[in-house]
């Protein structure tokens, strides 16, 4: 059965590899690749870093490359970094680093340029989200790390959903470990100077998000305080 979803991601798909041809002679079976990556964000467990995330920030990625007049060879790019950003989501702290690894290798077999390999990989480092206010970041970086975030400055509802989804990914941890580690995450994203690298995005999403995130760490420092002590 084919959804909007999937239908949207087939033609996103389909353009990047057209683009790549384009501009890189690439080689191999495209529908190989995405079917990979097809399986890769449908795994279960996904509720939140799955195919509608990659769908959702595709949408946002296409706005800023159209706002900034981004070069085809930058977009197809970020563009691939995309589409592997989350492709390794065990919840760990080299996710990222392996997913960057994937998207490197798969380019390297599809046959594109060294160049284009090793910038692919470097992109995809960038969505750890890391302070970035003093390290540098290869060209293209900033559009998809808000790309990335740019669930923090939806709708509350959306919003909301989005926070229950994180949940459902941690699951098996305790309402307190849950909420003191959330809070803490969302807390760093506060106190930057600005969560969005882009002004189209700090224009857009900003106040959005700022309102959003201070919402939800007062949910869950309650969410820690409300727990009654054990008395032994």
């Amino acid at each position: 059965m084919t959804t909007p979803v999937f239908e949207t991601l087939e033609l996103r798909w389909c353009g990047l590899w057209d683009r790549l041809d384009r501009l890189w002679g690439v080689q191999g079976n495209s529908q190989v690749v995405y079917q990979e990556l097809i399986l890769a964000y449908s795994a279960p467990g996904r509720h939140y870093h799955n195919l509608q995330h990659l769908a959702q920030g595709g949408r946002v990625l296409t706005e800023l490359f159209e706002a900034h007049q981004v070069p085809a060879e930058r977009k197809a790019l970020v563009e691939w970094a995309w589409w592997f950003h989350d492709f390794v989501y065990d919840r760990q702290p080299d996710d990222e680093a392996r997913s960057a690894e994937a998207a490197k290798q798969r380019a390297s077999a599809c046959k594109l340029p060294l160049e284009v390999c090793q910038t692919v990989h470097d992109l995809i480092l960038a969505t750890a989200h890391l302070d970035s206010s003093q390290r540098s970041l290869p060209p293209g970086a900033t559009f998809l790390m808000d790309a990335d975030l740019s669930i923090l400055g939806v709708t509350p509802e959306v919003f909301d959903a989005f926070e229950e989804q994180i949940r459902l990914e941690y699951h098996e941890y305790p309402d307190p470990v849950f909420a003191a580690g959330r809070s803490r995450i969302l807390q760093s994203f506060i106190d930057r100077s600005h969560i969005y690298h882009s002004a189209y995005m700090q224009e857009r999403y900003e106040l959005q998000a700022r309102f959003n995130l201070t919402k939800a760490v007062a949910k869950w420092r309650q969410a820690m305080s409300s727990v009654t002590p054990l008395i032994l």
